[in-house]
């Protein structure tokens, strides 16, 4: 490989994973907005647990998240659910009341509107398209002073 070609490997990676996260924020927010869609009947359910998530890294660290676990009855039938969301620091207590929207035709499926996903939506896609600015920019950079 030239060495002209190995400088623009910079900013393609840039682009790739800002492309990457734009891509991942619009597939997350496409489908909570169908599960939104589709889970229009509601129920109170409480939060079970909070259970502590570890994560290993594949330098060696280990990272921590925390997810509710919830329960909620409809129907005469319990549900408890674990909930994909984590967050770095317990978001609820054991034993809260929540909000459960559910599918009535899919009771299985459900979200809780506290976890609030679209704050980790916006800051997927804004540091996205500031990774593909930069890739953008580098290139350009490159070009120029090449």
């Amino acid at each position: 490989m030239s060495s002209t070609a190995a400088i623009y490997i910079f900013p393609g990676i840039f682009l790739f994973v800002g492309l990457a996260f734009v891509a991942a924020s619009a597939g997350i927010g496409r489908s909570r907005a169908k599960k939104r869609e589709r889970c229009t009947a509601q129920t109170v359910g409480k939060v079970a647990d909070m259970r502590k998530v570890s994560h290993s890294e594949s330098d060696g660290t280990t990272s921590y998240s925390w997810h509710a676990i919830y329960t909620y009855y409809t129907n005469g039938t319990h549900y408890e659910k674990f909930s994909s969301f984590g967050t770095a620091r317990p978001k609820f207590q054991q034993g809260q009341s929540v909000v459960v929207f559910y599918d009535p035709g899919d009771p299985d499926s459900y979200y809780v509107e506290e976890e609030n996903w679209g704050k980790l939506l916006k800051i997927f896609g804004v540091l996205g398209v500031l990774l593909i600015i930069a890739g953008v920019a580098a290139f350009f950079l490159i070009r120029r002073f090449s």
